[in-house]
């Protein structure tokens, strides 16, 4: 939220992008368009920062988002010149921060249930060893996928080759916004309806 980067953070006395992203968009869209109501039709989709924050929104809040893709992200939210102070002081200040670090929050709190998909590069991109980190710490009932190049930057050139097979990934992830209609019934489990993807890690 200009004029700072919020890194999709409730940041004390300060922007709420997280409570945006979560709360106030989602009911907008619902109030106004035919989607899905129930949390399988929710994914979020982004490229550095904005993979960042899509692999947030979900972890952080799985009751809105089950499905997350991140292209060359960052797995811990930090401050820089363009976010200024995210957590603020005093004592929750440490707290906070650590809430943002997903490996820790995989190691240390209940492990939600979404599907997620992240993608790197073995040379080029700073976020490998952190990305194989991530993916280490993934549990059930979660789940991941992943595209992992040889060579790749940080780049659009990179994320151009990574968006296809991670739409279509996320594609497999997501509900139909008619199987989540507020007091619809949802067609029983068969060979001809197909329930959202939840696989094991692979890769793409």
């Amino acid at each position: 939220a200009p004029p700072r980067d919020t890194e999709c953070v409730d940041v004390p006395g300060g922007p709420k992008a997280e409570t945006f992203f979560t709360k106030d968009l989602p009911q907008a869209l619902r109030s106004a368009y035919r989607v899905g109501h129930d949390p399988s039709a929710w994914g979020a989709l982004g490229y550095s920062s904005g993979g960042s924050c899509a692999l947030q929104l979900a972890l952080r809040n799985p009751r809105t988002y089950t499905s997350a893709a991140a292209l060359s992200a960052d797995y811990a939210v930090h401050d820089d010149l363009t976010t200024g102070s995210l957590f603020g002081s005093g004592p929750q200040a440490a707290q906070r921060r650590r809430s943002h670090d997903l490996v820790w929050r995989l190691g240390h709190l209940p492990v939600p249930r979404v599907s997620v998909l992240v993608a790197s590069s073995r040379q080029g991109e700073k976020d490998y060893g952190a990305t194989m980190s991530f993916l280490r710490a993934v549990r059930p009932p979660m789940t991941s996928a992943r595209i992992i190049l040889p060579q790749g930057s940080h780049h659009f050139t990179t994320w151009l080759r990574e968006i296809s097979p991670a739409m279509e990934w996320m594609g497999r992830q997501l509900t139909f916004p008619q199987d989540t209609t507020p007091g619809a019934k949802r067609p029983a489990p068969s060979e001809s309806s197909a329930a959202p993807s939840r696989r094991p890690a692979r890769r793409l």
